[in-house]
C-alpha cells in the first residue's frame, strides 16, 4: 500500500481484512475514494487490473527471492486436478480455435507443459467439459470457464458449510450437504440458521447456511439484504426458490418463520410457529437428529402444553386436535401478559387499539416475540401496543402517528397535530 501511495502520488485511507473462507486465502482491501486533498481518487483501469498485481509480485520476490522452476512447476501441477478455473484452463482456451485444442502442435513440445496440459484435459474429460475426438485433438466445452467457476464456488460453499457445522457442534457427512440451486422446487427448505455472512463485501451479497428438516445442511446465496432482512443465527427460516409463474428470481427468497429455535417455542404462552406446524401432517418417519429431531421433540412438548391448558385435546385414539379459537386465545394470553408487565415497568396505564383507528404518541421501544415485533407507543402516563415495522425504527424517541389497517400499520412522523388530539 505504501508503494501504491508512491505510484498514485497521494496518501491513501484504507483498511484490509484477511479471509480464509475459500480454498485460497486472500485479502480484501477497501480504499476511500478521496485523496489526501479531499478530491476524488482517480485510479487508471490498467493500474487496477495489472499494476497492483505486478507491484505485489515484485515486492514478494524481493522478500522471498525469485520463484524457481521447481516451485512454478509444482504450483501448476497442483492445478491439474482442481475443480475450478485455473491458469492451465486459461492457457488451453488461449490456444483453442473454435473450442478445439491440438495438443501435439509445434508450441506444445515442452515436455512439462505437454504433461500438464494432457493431465488437465483428462481431468476436464472426467468432469464432462472436454472430449478427445482423436489422439491429441480435444474439443472443449463452449462454457468451460463459467462452468468451472461455478464448480469452484460450489467447492468453497461446501468448505464454508463444513466449517460452520464444526463451529456449531453439528456432524454431517458430505452426502448431507447441499447447495440451494436457483430453479423450481416442489417444496421450500425449512430449517434453523447456523451461519449468516457475506459472500462478497464489494457487492454486499449475503449467504445463509440452514440445518434443514430433511437432515441436510443447505447453503444459499440471498443477494443483497437490508439490515432488518438478515436472519439471526438460530432463527427458523424458509427458503423458497423461483415461483412457478413469472420471471425467475436471481436469488431464493428467505422468510423468517420464528426468530428463535423450536426449544424456546414449546412452552411459550402465546402464538408460535409450532402451532401452525402441528396442523401439517407429514409423511414418512420422523427425523431423530439435527433440526428435524429437535423439531419433533418441541412439537410433542407443545402438544402436551396446549392440551394441559385446555386449548387442545388428545383423544382416546391418540389424535391431537386443536380447539376452535386456539390462536385467538393464545394471542389474548400473550397480549394480557405484555400489558401487565409493561404497565408495572412503565408505571403507565394500557390503552387498547382497534382496527381502523390511529395510534399517536412517542415510539419508545420494540418487544420481540416469536410471532414478530411489537412497538410500544407512549403518551404521558399511558401506553399502547401496535405492530412494528422496520420504518418505525428511524423514529425511536420521537412522536409518531400510526394508521391501523386490516393487515398492517402505516407509520409516519407526527408533525404536531396528533399530539394535541391525544392517543386514539
Amino acid at each position: 500500500m505504501r508503494q501504491m501511495e508512491q505510484d498514485l502520488d497521494t496518501k491513501l485511507d484504507w483498511v484490509a481484512v484477511d479471509h480464509f473462507n475459500t480454498g485460497h486465502p486472500h485479502t480484501h482491501i477497501v480504499i476511500r475514494g478521496k485523496d489526501e486533498r479531499g478530491k476524488d481518487l482517480v485510479i487508471a483501469r490498467d493500474y487496477i487490473a495489472h499494476g497492483v498485481r505486478a507491484r505485489a509480485q515484485h515486492l514478494v520476490t524481493l522478500e522471498l527471492g525469485p520463484e524457481n522452476d521447481v516451485e512454478r512447476a509444482q504450483k501448476l501441477l497442483n492445478e491439474v486436478d482442481n475443480e475450478r478455473f485455473t491458469r492451465l484452463d486459461r492457457a488451453l482456451l488461449a490456444k483453442a480455435k473454435d473450442n478445439v485444442v491440438v495438443l501435439m502442435s509445434a508450441d506444445e513440445r515442452h515436455p512439462l507443459r505437454q504433461t500438464l496440459s494432457a493431465g488437465r484435459l483428462q481431468n476436464l474429460q472426467r468432469l464432462g467439459l472436454a472430449v478427445e475426438r482423436r489422439p491429441g485433438v480435444w474439443a472443449l466445452d463452449a462454457e468451460l470457464e463459467p462452468k468451472l467457476r461455478r464448480l469452484g464456488e460450489r467447492a468453497d460453499a461446501y468448505k464454508m458449510m463444513q466449517r460452520a457445522l464444526t463451529d456449531a457442534g453439528i456432524e454431517r457427512a458430505g452426502t448431507q450437504l447441499a447447495v440451494f440451486e436457483r430453479g423450481r422446487r416442489q417444496a421450500p427448505v425449512v430449517g434453523r440458521t447456523i451461519a449468516v455472512g457475506l459472500v462478497d463485501e464489494i457487492s454486499d451479497r449475503h449467504y445463509v447456511i440452514v440445518d434443514g428438516m430433511d437432515g441436510r445442511a443447505h447453503y444459499a446465496e440471498l443477494g443483497r439484504l437490508r439490515p432488518d432482512e438478515v436472519p439471526a443465527r438460530g432463527a427458523i427460516v424458509s427458503l423458497v426458490s423461483d415461483s412457478l409463474h413469472g420471471r425467475p428470481r436471481s436469488a431464493p427468497r428467505l422468510k423468517v418463520l420464528s426468530p428463535v429455535g423450536p426449544q424456546d417455542l414449546a412452552t411459550y404462552d402465546g402464538p408460535t410457529w409450532l402451532d401452525q406446524s402441528l396442523a401439517v401432517k407429514r409423511e414418512g418417519p420422523a427425523p431423530v437428529t439435527g433440526f428435524g429431531g429437535q423439531l419433533e421433540t418441541a412439537l410433542e412438548l407443545r402438544r402436551r402444553w396446549l392440551s394441559e391448558r385446555g386449548l387442545a385435546e388428545i383423544r382416546t385414539s391418540g389424535e391431537w386436535v386443536a380447539k376452535p379459537g386456539m390462536r385467538q386465545a393464545l394471542e389474548a394470553r400473550e397480549r394480557l401478559r405484555l400489558e401487565q408487565n409493561l404497565s408495572r415497568e412503565l408505571d403507565a396505564a394500557y390503552v387498547p387499539t382497534a382496527r381502523g383507528s390511529r395510534v399517536v404518541g412517542v415510539y419508545d421501544h420494540a418487544i420481540a416475540t416469536p410471532s414478530g415485533k411489537i412497538a410500544v407507543i407512549r403518551r404521558d402516563d399511558t401506553f399502547t401496543l401496535a405492530q412494528w415495522t422496520p420504518a418505525l425504527e428511524a423514529y425511536r424517541g420521537r412522536a409518531v402517528v400510526g394508521s391501523i389497517g386490516p393487515s398492517r400499520v402505516t407509520w409516519s412522523l407526527d408533525r404536531g397535530r396528533g399530539l394535541s388530539q391525544g392517543l386514539s
